[in-house]
């Protein structure tokens, strides 16, 4: 059994952290066979934000579509017990379904947050970096 399409997008997309010593060739340096010491990016976690983002508008239709389904069942069905049977069946998909809204709501944001936050650390990484001087001084403690 495979994967959906939007499963499969986001295994692509994940990040992969690589130790820079998993990789060191036997003569030393870093990182051997092209790959990164540590790649890691906000897009996947971004991505799967918006996946959860549809999930909820889906499941905003689902509920609307269950309810416009159950209009006008009850009156016409009165005096038989199916009108209570649909009743019950109808409050407890209702009730999964606004469930599953509310975690996909709450795990839109957490993933954007998590996307943020990795695409900060990235940029605060990068500029700590740029601060170095070649032979690894702190520029700030150059002029002393």
């Amino acid at each position: 059994m495979g994967l959906s399409p939007e499963w499969e997008k986001l295994f692509e997309a994940s990040p992969r952290m690589n130790l820079a010593s998993a990789n060191t060739p036997a003569g030393g340096g870093g990182g051997g066979g092209g790959s990164k010491d540590l790649d890691v990016s906000q897009g996947p976690w971004t991505s799967a934000s918006g996946v959860s983002a549809e999930l909820t508008v889906t499941t905003n239709t689902a509920l609307t579509r269950l309810d416009s389904a159950h209009e006008g069942v009850v009156p016409t069905l009165e005096g038989f017990m199916l009108p209570a049977i649909l009743g019950e069946v109808r409050t407890s998909w209702k009730g999964r379904l606004e469930d599953v809204r509310a975690e996909c709501t709450r795990l839109e944001s957490a993933l954007k947050s998590a996307g943020k936050e990795f695409g900060e650390v990235d940029h605060r990484v990068k500029d700590g970096f740029g601060a170095l001087h070649p032979d690894g001084e702190h520029r700030a403690n150059k002029g002393r």
